[in-house]
């Protein structure tokens, strides 16, 4: 097996964007994690974590949410092997989607205090006397509520492609570390 053979085709990593087939190195994988360690405190490879022996963690940086990828080893003959997997964590997207539940109910109460204050507002609404608050809330409500869904799907799209573009990157430091000397 040569030094530059990778596990995955040609069509797979062009079809997924980025290089995150698998790979040969030439060390065996305990050498191999502690390489990528030396080239993360360089300050070459972002968000470097040691997660078990022959395994660690790298940054992928995406917008907005930024996932990881995982790379471990394991021994193989003349070296080892490598497999690399990205994810994002999603506890990011979640905590997005609360907050811009959260911040419905805030807003509702503060566009009804802001509108009540001009007399287009009160005609709108057919009324003489003050503006009931369902009037805001069948309006507000509904328009706030109904784009987050897709607001939340689109941001998740792109942290995914960003992301994985990172990992990408991150990927081809890990190969060159890795295959060169030393």
């Amino acid at each position: 097996m040569s030094e530059m053979e990778a596990t995955g085709s040609s069509a797979d990593s062009a079809e997924a964007g980025v290089g995150l087939e698998g790979f040969w190195a030439p060390v065996p994988a305990s050498e191999a994690i502690d390489r990528l360690e030396a080239l993360a405190k360089r300050g070459k490879l972002a968000g470097f974590e040691r997660t078990s022996g022959a395994s660690c963690t790298v940054a992928a940086h995406g917008t907005p949410f930024d996932g990881s990828l995982d790379v471990s080893g394991e021994e193989a003959e003349g070296g080892s092997r490598g497999e690399l997997s990205h994810g994002l964590a999603m506890k990011w997207p979640v905590g997005y989607g609360v907050i811009l539940l959260l911040v419905v109910w805030p807003g509702v109460v503060l566009t009804e205090s802001f509108l009540v204050g001009f007399g287009w507002y009160n005609a709108l609404a057919g009324m003489t006397g003050p503006v009931e608050p369902w009037f805001t809330w069948a309006w507000y409500i509904p328009m706030t509520l109904l784009p987050a869904p897709f607001m939340l799907r689109s941001a998740v799209r792109k942290s995914l492609a960003s992301s994985r573009e990172h990992a990408g990157e991150q990927a081809q430091k890990i190969r060159a570390a890795l295959l060169g000397s030393g």
